[in-house]
């Protein structure tokens, strides 16, 4: 998803080399937009995934500092 947006604002800039235009001025704005919202959804999903992991494996590191000598 988020490299189709990437190739249509890649394509949206080359038209506004050539011609500028209200319309693609709105649409960049637009898929940008949309763009920044992917990157905050896919940060959310990896919080989220890290946290369950550390849910279902724990701290593996644990054993090395506590070991009673």
């Amino acid at each position: 998803m988020k490299s189709e947006i990437e190739g249509i604002i890649n394509c949206v800039h080359r038209q506004l080399d050539v011609c500028p235009s209200s319309y693609f001025i709105r649409l960049e704005k637009d898929l940008q937009h949309q763009y920044s919202t992917g990157l905050e959804e896919d940060g959310i999903l990896w919080f989220q995934k890290s946290k369950e992991i550390w849910i279902k494996f724990g701290n593996r590191n644990t054993n090395f500092f506590f070991i009673i000598q």
